[in-house]
């Protein structure tokens, strides 16, 4: 058996650096585990995706230098996910509209993956009041690089209408959104 002596959680320290300027919401801990033996425990913790260098020194030497540690965004969060485009702004009456849906995780980092449940009901009420057949479901297309597009028909009346988006069943930021049905221009 091999003793090793003077060890403490002071002989370890780490550090984990961004290949990316902007992303500092990481930490390195590096904590003795068992001092018999000499192991010690790194945890790294980044809200962060993306790529990484991490230095392991004992007693203020190199002793670890890693490039390319890699780490991907967590499952997308339904309230962190957004969507852009005119479809979620203003339409012509009864015209297809589009939008994109864009899947985040709950630290905000884009996800570079599909496969996402992405749910869009148009019209409802509003619609449905105006004379309109009432609620609709758009087609939502998985571009399977954390984005979706959306397209839906337009209700045909000028008003205002609803367009609710779920991710997962649960509404995705600033849904439902209040959309613009404008009358359609004529030639």
């Amino acid at each position: 058996n091999k003793v090793v002596t003077g060890l403490s959680h002071a002989t370890c320290a780490t550090t984990l650096t961004p290949d990316v300027a902007g992303h500092t919401n990481s930490t390195a801990a590096c904590v003795l585990t068992d001092s018999a033996t000499g192991l010690f425990t790194v945890t790294l913790l980044t809200y962060d995706a993306g790529t990484y260098t991490l230095n392991v020194t004992m007693g203020g030497a190199v002793s670890v230098s890693r490039t390319g540690v890699h780490f991907v965004p967590g499952r997308a969060v339904a309230p962190r996910c957004t969507a852009a485009g005119t479809g979620v702004v203003s339409v012509e009456s009864g015209d297809n509209a589009s939008f994109t849906v864009s899947a985040l995780d709950g630290f905000g980092n884009k996800r570079a993956a599909g496969g996402d449940s992405v749910g869009v009901v148009v019209g409802g009420a509003s619609a449905a009041l105006a004379g309109d057949v009432g609620a609709s479901y758009g087609k939502t297309v998985d571009n399977a690089d954390g984005t979706y597009t959306v397209t839906y028909a337009a209700p045909k009346f000028v008003g205002t209408f609803g367009v609710e988006v779920t991710l997962g069943g649960s509404p995705i930021a600033g849904s439902p959104f209040s959309v613009s049905a404008l009358r359609a221009a004529t030639d």
